[in-house]
């Protein structure tokens, strides 16, 4: 069976050949399938008091700030050398700018002197009826993983869904990424059990991250 990660790489790299050969019909027949699966490899997990949150510690040498205006592409940046290999300033637009409620201030990165190398977003979602945080895009460059950049990039990120005055917040990544969502374990957050990740698949990432069955309680 083909994975997640082989459908969006062929995309990658074919998406333009297999528009110019497929038919409109065809496209979109394939990308929702595409998306379909990408679906059955989503996990949610969900952090219900922002209450208790561990300090920010930015480590010697490094240095917090927000997006600052005309610096746009060093988000971009530290997504390309990270999660998202196409990331570029329509994606950039996509995501975030074309909204009327974005706000740079949203935006946090991690320098390493004038170099971004590590990003994430203090973002929203409308979800059931409800407007509640979202903690969107966490991206560490390689070189610089391993150093606890993600831990403290997403701490930020969601001390400043604090001060946005969000009582709550979820997250979405891809079950496969162990490390990633150990992480988000050991900062608060809970998993959250739906038609994609049920109780079984839960166990076995829970088992994976050698976290308590429960974490938090």
């Amino acid at each position: 069976m083909v994975g997640i990660k082989e459908a969006q790489q062929f995309l990658s790299h074919w998406g333009r050949h297999l528009r110019r050969i497929l038919t409109p019909r065809m496209t979109v027949i394939l990308e929702k399938s595409v998306n379909k699966l990408a679906k059955t490899y989503i996990v949610v997990l969900r952090l219900k008091d922002l209450g208790q949150l561990p300090p920010v510690q930015i480590p010697a040498g490094f240095q917090l700030s927000t997006v600052k205006p005309g610096h746009e592409q060093d988000f971009i940046h530290v997504m390309r050398q990270s999660l998202r290999r196409g990331a570029d300033r329509n994606w950039f637009l996509q995501s975030f700018s074309k909204y009327p409620d974005y706000d740079p201030e949203n935006l946090i990165l991690i320098y390493r002197g004038k170099d971004p190398v590590a990003a994430a977003a203090a973002w929203q979602i409308v979800r059931r009826g409800e407007n509640i945080g979202l903690l969107k895009d966490v991206g560490v460059i390689q070189d610089y993983q391993g150093r606890g950049l993600g831990r403290q990039v997403s701490l930020a990120a969601l001390h400043r869904l604090r001060e946005r005055g969000f009582q709550e917040v979820i997250l979405k990544t891809h079950d496969f990424r162990i490390p990633a969502i150990g992480l988000y374990l050991s900062i608060g957050f809970e998993p959250e059990y739906n038609l994609w990740a049920g109780k079984r698949k839960w166990k076995k990432i829970l088992e994976l991250c050698k976290i308590p069955k429960n974490p938090g309680q």
